[in-house]
């Protein structure tokens, strides 16, 4: 029989919030707070451990089919009151809707293997970053690479942003970006900065070794850092016309994976 949670100081209720507020909370638990019924359910069809489940008792009636696979591998399945469902909500609508999954883990990249690679340096936009993560997915990059400063890839608006791709691609998070793309270039792997700089070629001329191919995406609003353009072999621009002078770091992001992503 399902537990039905009427209170707020429900210790349950307690770890979503905690969980859903926090980087060093989830880093702690080890869990991440998923909201939405198609969330909840790519945490399932990812193969993640999802110690609990909870749902207001009318999302519950309306989704019981689709939310029964999931309950039944569930640690714990608690139905919910609906002021005690709008206390955990991270959005204006919810669905009612609500898991604590494990965090998926983003092993290292076999850097000697090649492939195309898209390294973000202290992008500050959550938004931003979830979509670059489901591109990522999208195009078949091989790996996302988060610089430090970069937002949480499984807070909860990320993980929106993501649709759950999150929950299959997790980024890798590296601890120096500089030192990173000099271990790259070593290897002969080639790297490029985005950035507005007469010396940049447009995403045609990157050349692509044998090695492999990153693109480096900057902070939405100062750019690549010069420490990192300091570290990379070459600029790339993306082409405009009209008066626009800078494109979204998502959308510039999604053009270079697009280009990257058939280079032979």
């Amino acid at each position: 029989m399902m537990e039905k949670i009427t209170s707020r100081d429900n210790p349950a209720v307690r770890l979503c919030r905690k969980v859903a507020s926090g980087s060093r909370e989830r880093k702690k638990e080890g869990l991440l707070f998923a909201e939405g019924l198609r969330l909840c359910l790519e945490a399932k069809r990812a193969g993640l451990r999802v110690p609990l489940l909870l749902a207001e008792e009318s999302a519950w009636q309306r989704h019981e089919e689709e939310l029964a696979p999931l309950a039944a591998q569930a640690g714990r399945v608690c139905l919910l009151s609906p002021s005690v469902s709008a206390h955990i909500a991270q959005t204006e609508n919810s669905q009612g809707i609500y898991c604590l999954c494990e965090i998926p883990v983003a092993t290292e990249p076999d850097w000697d293997q090649g492939g195309r690679f898209l390294l973000l340096d202290h992008l500050q936009d959550p938004g931003n970053l979830g979509t670059i993560v489901r591109c990522a997915e999208a195009f078949g990059v091989t790996a996302l690479v988060l610089s430090p400063g970069c937002p949480d890839p499984f807070s909860p608006k990320v993980l929106r942003s993501t649709m759950g791709s999150v929950f299959r691609r997790p980024p890798f998070c590296c601890g120096d970006l500089p030192e990173l793309i000099g271990t790259l270039r070593r290897k002969g792997m080639g790297v490029y900065a985005a950035a507005l700089d007469a010396s940049a070629v447009t995403p045609g001329g990157m050349e692509c070794p044998s090695a492999g191919l990153a693109v480096v995406i900057g902070n939405e609003g100062n750019g690549v850092s010069p420490q990192v353009l300091e570290a990379c072999g070459g600029k790339v621009y993306i082409p405009m016309k009209g008066e626009t002078e800078s494109l979204n770091a998502a959308v510039a992001a999604t053009v270079l994976m697009w280009e990257i992503s058939g280079k032979e």
